[in-house]
């Protein structure tokens, strides 16, 4: 399916369901340090920005907006408490419109969890991507978290990993399998963002880039959860103040600081 993305560039884009399982991220550097290192999530690249998606025809911008409307509807009010007429009330379209592009609710949820967890890691790799040096694109996604909680960045409601996860914990099916699948890709592109910065020589090569993202993730999704539900931000900003503090500590020391 070919979409213009909107804006300036009139770059074309292909929209498919993500398949993290089979594709994963793969980073791709060379030594030289000016050169940007490329992230692919799929085998087409999925560009999902705030541009505006136009479609070939009627039929494919309508699914499209089922989509985009039916996901900030599921991260906000959940998967299972959210009904066919709360999709149809978001969405305008009648519940057989609906069925005309999904085959059932559990089809449309996880297409809608599919994009809305594309469209948080894309946010995140382009604000790595915004930075020469790996430590502070890394700080600037542990900052980047915070616009998660405050429901001014990707979709009110949270990180839609976290609240799909929860969601589903001790459940089989389509949906569970695709918010595995969005959590690996999320350690993935932190994972290999720090083993970036080690191949690089600005993070120690001392640093465990897989033990790394698990402290990274785990650190800023159990605060995410905590604010959520105490009502209290100050978690969240604990929580990035002490990933800031230890991406510092990743730094390559230079030969004037002690080595002790």
């Amino acid at each position: 399916m070919t979409w213009g993305c909107g804006g300036e560039c009139g770059e074309k884009i292909m929209y498919t369901p993500i398949k993290y399982r089979s594709v994963g991220i793969a980073r791709n550097w060379t030594n030289k340090p000016t050169d940007r290192f490329v992230c692919q999530i799929a085998v087409i690249k999925v560009t999902l920005t705030h541009h505006t998606l136009m479609a070939a025809t009627k039929g494919e911008r309508t699914r499209a907006d089922i989509i985009r409307q039916s996901a900030a509807l599921f991260n906000r009010r959940g998967y299972a408490r959210a009904s066919m007429s709360d999709i149809t009330e978001v969405t305008g379209i009648k519940r057989g419109g609906i069925y005309n592009h999904f085959g059932s609710k559990d089809e449309l949820a996880v297409e809608s969890f599919q994009f809305a967890a594309e469209k948080l890691i894309d946010g995140l790799e382009q604000t790595i991507d915004a930075h020469d040096d790996v430590r502070m694109g890394l700080r600037s996604i542990a900052t980047a978290f915070a616009q998660v909680y405050d429901e001014g960045w990707t979709f009110a409601g949270g990180c839609p990993i976290l609240n799909t996860a929860v969601e589903t914990r001790g459940q089989d099916g389509a949906l569970r399998s695709a918010v595995q699948e969005a959590m690996a890709a999320l350690h993935e592109l932190v994972r290999t963002t720090v083993a970036d910065g080690v191949a690089r020589g600005t993070i120690a090569d001392d640093v465990q880039p897989a033990e790394g993202a698990t402290v990274f993730i785990s650190t800023i999704e159990g605060a995410l959860l905590l604010s959520a539900l105490s009502e209290d931000r100050s978690h969240l900003e604990h929580a990035v103040a002490h990933l800031h503090r230890l991406i510092d500590q990743w730094a390559v020391p230079s030969e004037s600081e002690p080595t002790s």
